[in-house]
Order: C-alpha cells, then sequence, then structure tokens
C-alpha cells in the first residue's frame, strides 16, 4: 500500500526536462551539505552517529536530503557509487561482518526532509524509484578509531545502475539490509552521521475529541517557519472508496459558531460533531486502493517571518458519505495547532526501522543525515 501525502501535484516530467548538455563529470559529494550544516563534512567529522545500515540486519532506513544544498551542476551529476565512514569517535572496536544490501534512489517529487513524516517508508519515495543496488554483499571492517576523525570512506558500493541526480531536487536514498544466513544479526558498527535540533522550532498539533467512526482521525505536522516547507494534514476518513470528496476545515476558535455553542452534534449524523468555527476550507479527495481513506492536504509556504510565529488555529476534516447517515456526512476528531519559530531549511531526514520489516511503518523519523558520499 502506497500512501503518498503531501507529494507535489505538478509532475515535472521526463528526467531531462530543464537539462542542458551532458551529466556533470563531478568528482563527489558529501552529504549532507548546505546552509544547515555547519561544517564541511568532507575535513570534519560529523555531530553524530547512528547504527544502520551497518549495525542491525535486517533493517531499512530512508534518508531524505535536501535538493537545495547540493549544489549539483545545471547539466545534472551521475551518481554511479556510494561509501559510508565509519563513527570516528567510538572508541569502542568495530566488529567486522557481511551484509546484503539493496538500493533504491528517487528525487522527481521527494519531499523536503522538513516535511517527510514517520507515517510511511513509501510516502518518501519519488515517482522515479529506482533500483540501484540488488542485494550486493556490503563488507564492513573491524575498521581502528581513527587517529584524527573523520575516517576515510572505506565502506564502497557500486551502483548496478547509475542514477542521474539533477539540480536542486530532493534526494531519496532507501537502504534495506539482510543477512546471509536468513537469521536476525547485530554487530556493533556505526556510521558517521549530522544531526540537526530543530525541536525548539517546529509547530506543535494535538488532537482532541474523537471521530464518527473513532478511527476517522486528522493529524498535522508542522515544519518550522522557513521559508520553504508546508503544513501537511491528512485524515484516515475510512471512506470506503478512493475519490472521495473531503474538506479540510480551517478555524479561528472552538467554543462558538453561528450564535451557538461548540461542539455542535450535526443533526441527521448521529456521533458526528462538529467542533470548531468554519472560517476557511479546503477541498480534497481520498486516495485509490488505500483500506483507510487516507485524504492529504497541503498548506500553503510557511513564511520565515517571526511575526507568524506561536500562531493558534484549529483544523478538523469532514468526508462525503452518502452511505454513512441521512446527512451524506461524517466527521473527525480536531487539531489544535500552533506556528513554530523561525529556522535554518532542515537539511537532511532518516526515516528508519531497526527490526525485520513487514510494514510500511517506520520506527521513527529523526532530523539527521547519514554521512555519505556520492560518486560517478
Amino acid at each position: 500500500m502506497t500512501r503518498k501525502c503531501g507529494l507535489r501535484a505538478a509532475v515535472l516530467g521526463a528526467l531531462v526536462t530543464g537539462v542542458t548538455g551532458a551529466p556533470s563529470a563531478q568528482s563527489s559529494l558529501i552529504l549532507p551539505k548546505g546552509v544547515g550544516v555547519p561544517n564541511d563534512l568532507a575535513l570534519v567529522e560529523g555531530s553524530g552517529s547512528f547504527h544502520l545500515p551497518s549495525r542491525n540486519a535486517p533493517s531499512r532506513i530512508v534518508a531524505i536530503y535536501r535538493g537545495a544544498d547540493l549544489g549539483v551542476p545545471a547539466a545534472g551529476m551521475w551518481i554511479g557509487a556510494i561509501a559510508f565512514r565509519r563513527d570516528g569517535r567510538r572508541a569502542t572496536a568495530f566488529k567486522a561482518h557481511r551484509q546484503r544490501m539493496t538500493v533504491h534512489m528517487s528525487t522527481d517529487g521527494v519531499q523536503l526532509p522538513s516535511e517527510t513524516g514517520a507515517e510511511s517508508f513509501a510516502a518518501a519515495q519519488g515517482r522515479d524509484r529506482a533500483r540501484v543496488v540488488d542485494r550486493v554483499v556490503v563488507e564492513w571492517p573491524a575498521e581502528a578509531r581513527p587517529t584524527n576523525p573523520p575516517a576515510p570512506f572505506k565502506v564502497r558500493i557500486k551502483l548496478s545502475n547509475p542514477f542521474l541526480l539533477l539540480p536542486r531536487r530532493n534526494l531519496c536514498v532507501d537502504i534495506a539490509v539482510e543477512t546471509e544466513s536468513g537469521k536476525p544479526e547485530s554487530h556493533y558498527w556505526y556510521v558517521d552521521s549530522e544531526t540537526f535540533n530543530r525541536s525548539g522550532t517546529v509547530g506543535s498539533a494535538r488532537s482532541y475529541g474523537t471521530g464518527c467512526p473513532a478511527s476517522f482521525k486528522a493529524r498535522a505536522r508542522i515544519p518550522s517557519l522557513d521559508g520553504e516547507s508546508h503544513m501537511q494534514t491528512s485524515a484516515t476518513t475510512q471512506s470506503p472508496s478512493g475519490g472521495t470528496m473531503a474538506l479540510l476545515i480551517v478555524a479561528d476558535r472552538k467554543d462558538r459558531w453561528a450564535g451557538g455553542r461548540l461542539p455542535f452534534a450535526l443533526p441527521g449524523a448521529t456521533g458526528c460533531k462538529l467542533y470548531v468555527n468554519p472560517i476557511a476550507r479546503q477541498v480534497g479527495r481520498t486516495m485509490l486502493n488505500d483500506p483507510t481513506g487516507l485524504v492529504c492536504f497541503e498548506g500553503p509556504t510557511l513564511p520565515k517571518n517571526a511575526t507568524w510565529a506561536g500562531l493558534h488555529f484549529y483544523e478538523q476534516v469532514a468526508v462525503f458519505d452518502a452511505s454513512a447517515n441521512a446527512l451524506g456526512l461524517r466527521t473527525s476528531n480536531y487539531i489544535a495547532a500552533k506556528l513554530g519559530q523561525t529556522a535554518m531549511p532542515l537539511p537532511a531526514r532518516l526515516l528508519y526501522h531497526s527490526s525485520s520489516v513487514t510494514t510500511d511503518v517506520p520506527t521513527a523519523a529523526v532530523d539527521a543525515g547519514i554521512v555519505l558520499e556520492i560518486t560517478p
């Protein structure tokens, strides 16, 4: 099941659209990079470390890198290999071991790191998702701690299918590892990473009330005020068919509406309530082939403007459902939302699952990026 909340509606077309000349033979890029990364990671150890993809197998990790940071030339760049380096700060001996690795890459329609949520691995992928490494055996060596970090990029994987990275496209690198034995294994080995603290700048979204049914749940993700990210709202409408019309209701209060008190029990729709005072709405449609009736709404760009910081508002989702009740309408819980603070754009984000992957839902998402070298 593929859930694609927040994917831009505009299709960018063929990969070569807007590209002139042959792709660049640029020697290498070390990710993450950009205005939000304080140091040149080619010369300096990353600020963190990560246990995937090197330690646990089976496992999966998806890394999203902000395209505007990468400095890819106008003609694009072919990626022919990727490389990892060991964390340079850990003194414990790293254990030599082998894994089988599969890698997919995509860029077309990949969301900004700040907009990539923890709900789904599939939602982080682009339309041009391609398998570039297929169950290749990777050797993680018993490498000594470097005397002067950072360590060199010694774990190098050649892509069986080179991937074209175009300028300003966000890059999704999806890595799955498994053991040769088929049994779960864990070996002490951490890759270098760069971490970013956005906890004090992102907005908040709290859920109140109950939908009809209770599994009709609305959620919102509110990035920092960085001048490029969008607020994302989604809801599992439990609509029986895809393409059903839904409404996102935006409100400035939750106590009164049209002279009466809220919440308001909707006539002809037992158990359904209007929780907020509507002042604006956005129309959407539920997704096809999604058993939860998922609907997604994307708000306007959040400005990098301190006067917006801390603004409060409310949201609720309604779906048209003629089979549900006499009114033909059902409603969700409601969200009390608050905008965050101004911040630099987020350079990278990681979604991961550090055990046997049997679901599309990650264990967690963190504001960090694996230090990754990409070369032609």
